[in-house]
């Protein structure tokens, strides 16, 4: 049995959880965003070309049919970004291993007085990360969780933290410059990613899709 067996199992749950909740929060959208609007702009489509065709009949339909794209795209997105940080919480606890490894790894090169500021730019990190899980798990990480890893590596200021290590006079020898890595990686991951995931922006768009609508029919759809 290899010796990451349960973690394996934990992330397989861990994920199907997370599918589960994206299949419920997608299915909301459908009924709340997709289907209204899409039924809305067909009604008003065929309602035009029942009447006379002028131009404020052709400007409601395009400008209802942009405003129903505008907001299903939006709501997707919002909904996506609540659910990629939701299982950013969870992937950074299975990448952290690989993160400490990272950081002894910068740490030696950077205690054998190389350039920082070029060492920070050296490193595909998202590449770094991914392999190291897939070597220390002996699987290949589903893509999901490898959007995951680029959305979290991605957004470390990696150079800046190495930069500022560089410079500290109060961190001297390997070991220190990889504690110190670690612990501010840490700090700014838990500060960036480990807040309440929330979906008032889904509410925003959702009373922003009404008013827009409304606004359009006030305006022009009853011309």
């Amino acid at each position: 049995m290899h010796e990451n067996e349960p973690e394996n199992k934990n992330f397989v749950s861990d994920f199907v959880t997370l599918g589960i909740k994206a299949v419920k929060y997608f299915s909301l959208i459908l009924i709340v965003f997709v289907i209204p609007n899409i039924a809305y702009t067909i009604i008003v489509i065929l309602n035009t070309f029942k009447t006379r065709l002028g131009k404020y009949e052709i400007l409601y339909m395009i400008l209802t049919l942009i405003a129903a794209v505008l907001c299903i795209i939006e709501a997707c997105y919002v909904t996506y970004i609540f659910l990629l940080k939701s299982a950013s919480k969870k992937v950074y606890g299975y990448i952290s291993p690989v993160i400490e490894k990272l950081c002894g790894t910068i740490s030696k090169e950077m205690i054998q007085d190389k350039d920082s500021s070029i060492l920070g730019k050296r490193y595909d990190f998202s590449a770094y990360v991914i392999n190291g899980y897939n070597e220390s798990y002996q699987k290949k990480i589903p893509g999901f969780v490898k959007i995951c890893i680029r959305f979290i590596v991605k957004k470390i200021p990696f150079a800046d933290i190495i930069y500022h290590i560089s410079i500290d006079p109060s961190v001297q020898n390997e070991e220190e410059i990889k504690n110190s890595l670690y612990t501010q990686i840490n700090e700014y991951v838990s500060k960036k990613f480990f807040g309440k995931a929330s979906l008032k922006w889904l509410i925003a768009v959702l009373l922003l899709n009404i008013v827009f609508h409304l606004t359009l029919y006030i305006l022009l759809g009853r011309i």
